[in-house]
């Protein structure tokens, strides 16, 4: 969309809204692993599961959006792939919770357990997955019905939708952390079993900037931005400042550039 004609726009201020690159990500779950180019592997929690990884597991990576959870694991090789993993979370800001749980590895208070099955073979492969509620005995009987879980494989790389109240976190940054484990072959022997401790879920920014130009016209700037998302925002406000600081910056607009409500 074009944006209105200004005599000179604050224009660092424009791109702070920018979210950062390894978060507030929306992924395609199709077993591609291109939407995760700027979100860097996690490093396991226990010195130990860095002894056996590389069994099944090669790396694993998470971002979240408003509402999901996403969670990407790649493996040494597609054959080597076992039919049954198992994602378990333990969220701190939960009161209930279980010592052990079995197909959980070395993390304890278990609150839920997710059950990924199926041969990756192909692109966009499609899994079979299930949530399960954990009980304080250490039993994840309780199947829930949860609309928005999604798994699929392509080759060596395995996509995870989870909503994230699905899990027992209400809102991003109220929980004050998510511990999780990946247990390839979970319900057999062998296979990998690696824990991954204190992810945080930091509220996404409201807005997904994906370009912004500043073109002299005479004594003029016209100012122009797309956004390919806007988040639970009302709009821009256009500054002008001489030293590029907020803090001497005035208003060039009486009213808001109304957002469009992408999301």
């Amino acid at each position: 969309m074009l944006r209105p004609l200004v005599s000179l726009a604050l224009i660092a201020l424009l791109l702070s809204v920018a979210p950062s690159p390894a978060l507030a990500l929306t992924i395609t779950v199709n077993g591609q692993a291109g939407n995760w180019a700027s979100v860097s592997a996690l490093a396991p929690a226990d010195p130990a599961d860095n002894a056996t990884r590389g069994l099944d597991i090669r790396s694993v990576f998470y971002t979240n959006s408003s509402s999901t959870l996403y969670l990407r694991y790649d493996t040494t090789t597609a054959a080597a792939w076992p039919n049954t993993t198992a994602i378990c979370f333990n969220s701190s800001g939960l009161i209930t919770g279980n010592q052990t749980v079995s197909g959980c590895g070395s993390l304890t208070q278990i609150d839920y357990r997710l059950l990924i099955s199926g041969t990756p073979t192909g692109p966009n492969n499609a899994l079979t997955i299930t949530l399960q509620e954990c009980n304080t005995g250490g039993n994840c009987n309780t199947t829930l019905a949860v609309t928005g879980l999604a798994a699929a494989s392509a080759g060596t790389v395995v996509e995870i939708a989870v909503p994230l109240r699905a899990i027992g976190v209400i809102s991003p940054g109220l929980s004050a952390a998510l511990d999780v484990s990946v247990n390839t072959n979970a319900l057999g022997a062998g296979g990998d079993s690696v824990r991954y401790d204190d992810l945080s879920l930091p509220s996404p920014t409201p807005v997904t900037l994906t370009t912004f130009t500043a073109t002299a016209e005479g004594n003029t700037v016209r100012v122009a931005w797309r956004t390919a998302m806007e988040l639970d925002m009302l709009g821009y406000q256009v500054l002008r400042s001489t030293t590029g600081a907020r803090a001497d910056a005035v208003a060039m607009l009486p009213d808001l550039v109304l957002a469009t409500g992408i999301a």
